[in-house]
């Protein structure tokens, strides 16, 4: 590795940022777009539940049970949710999750679902409860931006990288973080919407930068021309961005 490369790397791991691949810090230069994940990349990734008070002890559990297989932040804010209120998981089996789209399993021969939802919600981020044919429950969450994300996507702005928001969160809540932050968003976007995005993009000559920390992440990450990810992001991002951060302040996760 060039001196240079040697020391910048250095200045930057104590400035909380760890670069993987020496060769990042040129490709990082050349980026001339920026491309970001919404949860817990421009938010603080750490939603709480407004209302929970519509589950019954029967929902609860069921939630809790699904909630608890997962590390997506709605996922991590419902368990702690309704575990801090004494709630019991019911037995679910066969869960599987499916990034993008969230959690199934059964539960006394019905399937049950945690993920994201079919209704309208306006701005706010949802997840929806299904339980067999019954009706979905839709569960909102709030999620502040980080303090820092105006003035990091304006200084990126001001060094030539103009941002935009490519997330898997409901395209409601995502329009409502790109108005706060005056960028163009895109939301309801799978892991293979996001990486053709990021695609197309370069095909017109664009060097992105991309940054995210979910587990829909990894592919876009791979993707782009360099790439940075939460150092608690999902193990995926870690393994495919080229260089990790600490975010402050406030935690992280992925969406």
């Amino acid at each position: 590795m060039p001196a240079a490369q040697i020391v910048a790397t250095g200045a930057l791991m104590k400035a909380g940022v760890l670069v993987k691949d020496g060769s990042a810090l040129e490709r990082l230069a050349e980026a001339d777009a920026a491309v970001f994940d919404k949860t817990g990349t421009l938010t603080l990734g750490s939603p709480e539940p407004v209302d929970l008070s519509m589950l019954d002890a029967t929902q609860a559990g069921i939630a809790l049970a699904l909630a608890q297989c997962s590390r997506h932040p709605l996922s991590e804010a419902l368990r702690t949710a309704l575990t801090g209120a004494g709630t019991v998981p019911q037995r679910v089996t066969l869960v599987t999750e499916t990034p993008g789209e969230g959690l199934s399993g059964q539960w006394h021969g019905q399937v049950v679902r945690l993920g994201r939802p079919a209704s309208d919600n306006g701005d706010m981020m949802a997840a929806a409860l299904s339980i067999g044919a019954a009706p979905e429950i839709l569960l909102r969450f709030a999620d502040p931006l980080r303090p820092t994300a105006a003035a990091t996507i304006a200084e990126l702005a001001h060094l030539g990288l103009p941002a935009r928001i490519l997330s898997g969160d409901r395209p409601e809540p995502v329009a409502a973080v790109a108005r706060a932050l005056g960028v163009p968003g895109e939301g309801g976007l799978n892991p293979a919407d996001k990486l053709a995005a990021i695609k197309s993009l370069a095909a017109n000559g664009r060097r992105v930068l991309m940054v995210g920390d979910g587990l829909n992440d990894g592919p876009a990450l791979a993707a782009g021309h360099v790439s940075m990810a939460p150092g608690s992001a999902a193990d995926a991002s870690q393994n495919a961005a080229d260089a990790l951060f600490t975010p402050l302040p406030g935690p992280k996760l992925y969406a």
